[in-house]
């Protein structure tokens, strides 16, 4: 979540993509790119430093955790083929 997963980009990180696994640069963004915000994305990253016991101590915001959420959905429908029903909205 800190570089583009395609390009390498460590700047101008824009969202996530499910297909190439991790963030994405405006460059190699797709129809398909979850949009997210630099807290969000940076939350993201904290999270995915922690034990999933320690999750609120990473102290996201309201949308970093929405955001978080879509991120776990998107990658296990396009991963896994099917929607989560108790993660959907």
């Amino acid at each position: 979540m800190t570089s583009c997963a395609e390009c390498g980009a460590d700047e101008g990180l824009v969202g996530y993509s499910a297909r190439a696994g991790g963030a994405v640069c405006l460059g190699c963004r797709d129809e398909a790119t979850l949009s997210l915000g630099p807290d969000s994305l940076a939350g993201i990253e904290e999270l995915l430093r922690r034990p999933l016991s320690e999750a609120l101590a990473a102290g996201l915001n309201a949308r970093a955790v929405r955001d978080a959420l879509a991120v776990v959905n998107a990658s296990h429908e396009y991963h896994g083929g099917f929607r989560l029903p108790t993660l959907s909205a």
